[in-house]
Parts: structure tokens; C-alpha cells; sequence
């Protein structure tokens, strides 16, 4: 039997939109825990401007692993979201009370000194602004715990990974043979965020940790 050439341009196309049966899903707030999912404040969902996806392999132990490292990735971007969007608060707070044009726009170089001199001028804040500095604080304690909570766990999320590396000809065979590169692929690149979230992430919550101490000082 012949077949046009649109019928078979058809189905490759199909075989490359499915991956081979293996589906890339973009990971969205909700699909964070609970503490990163209910951040509030920032200017934009940090998901949507920076996109993360996780495979979905239709076996369950791959796409747990694949979708925890995701979520582990997510939790570098909306971290530094909530890093940048706080600094910048707090720089547009020390314009208006304390130190009006002597601050760049950058969201970062926050002196010291900012936080004293907002905790001085305590008595002059709006009833508005100081609820605002108390969800802020919420917000990065929130931050904090999640970030401190998947460093414990990234090291058994790693072993994990390379564990089911080595299961990949074993665990898809027959029809899901033809899936096997896909997910080899997906957990290499998953293993290497994972090595990125090891170098990242105690240097976000040293930031983290600095702001929080600084921004409770002002109440």
C-alpha cells in the first residue's frame, strides 16, 4: 500500500510533537509545596518570564524524579524573584524616607545602613507599608524554610537520578523502547540542574538570611 506524502509527513511530525511518547510539562506555581506556591508580592508570576518543564514518562518512578527536580530548579527562580523584587521594595522605601537619589535601580548593593535608618524613621511609616514589610517578612522566612528543606533533600534526589540512569534500557523495552534517549536525555540534563541547585543554593539563602535579619530589624 502507498501512502501520500502528506500522510507520512503527518506522522513524523507527530512522533517529534510527542517526543516519542515522552511529553515536556511547564511546571507552574502550583505545582510548587505549599510555602512557594502562596508566595505574594512579587511582580509577576517568575514561572511564566522563565520557563521550567518536567518529562512525563508514563512511569511513575521517572516522573516523580523528573517533576521533584523541576520543582527543585523552580525553587532557584522564584527565589531570586522574591530576592530582586524585595530589594527593590526596600530601595524604593529608603528613597522616599531616608536616602532619596543616593541608590541605584539595581536590585542589588542594598547597604547596611538602609535597614537602620528605616527602623529610625519606624514611627513614620504608613500603617500600609508596614503591613507590607510583614508580608514581605512572611515571604522570605516562607522562602527560607523551602530552600533550607531541599538542600537536605537534593542529595538523595541525586542518587535517585543516577540510580534510575542505569535502569533506562531495563525499565523502557518493547513499545517503550523507543522512549529510552528521551528520558536518558531528560535525566542527564535534570542531574545537571540539580548539580547547579547544589551551587546555588547557599548562596541565595545567605542573601535571604541577610535581608530577613535586616528587614525585621526596621519593626
Amino acid at each position: 500500500m502507498r501512502y501520500g506524502k502528506s500522510v507520512v509527513l503527518a506522522g513524523l511530525l507527530s512522533m517529534l510533537v510527542t517526543g516519542c511518547g515522552v511529553k515536556a510539562v511547564r511546571l507552574k506555581m502550583s505545582d510548587m509545596q505549599s510555602q512557594m506556591g502562596a508566595i505574594s508580592g512579587l511582580r509577576a508570576d517568575p514561572l511564566l518570564a522563565e520557563r521550567v518543564e518536567f518529562l512525563v514518562t508514563d512511569n511513575n518512578r521517572y516522573d516523580k524524579f523528573f517533576k521533584d527536580a523541576a520543582v527543585m530548579r523552580a525553587g532557584l527562580v522564584v527565589s531570586t524573584a522574591v530576592i530582586e523584587t524585595m530589594t527593590k521594595n526596600l530601595k524604593g522605601l529608603a528613597r522616599t524616607y531616608v536616602a532619596a537619589g543616593s541608590l541605584s535601580e539595581d536590585a542589588s548593593d542594598l547597604p547596611d545602613s538602609v535597614f537602620a535608618q528605616l527602623k529610625a524613621k519606624r514611627a513614620e511609616l504608613s500603617g500600609d507599608l508596614v503591613t507590607f514589610i510583614k508580608g514581605s517578612i512572611i515571604n522570605v522566612q516562607q522562602v527560607v524554610r523551602y530552600l533550607q528543606a531541599s538542600v537536605s533533600a537534593t542529595s538523595s534526589l541525586i542518587s535517585e537520578g543516577k540510580g534510575l540512569s542505569g535502569t533506562v534500557k531495563t525499565d523502557f523495552v518493547g513499545k517503550n523502547a523507543i522512549k529510552a534517549p528521551k528520558v536518558a536525555q531528560g535525566l542527564v540534563s535534570s542531574l545537571d540542574n540539580l548539580a547547579g541547585f547544589v551551587g546555588k543554593a547557599p548562596q541565595l539563602l545567605k542573601v535571604l538570611t541577610r535581608l530577613l535579619a535586616g528587614v525585621s530589624s526596621i519593626l
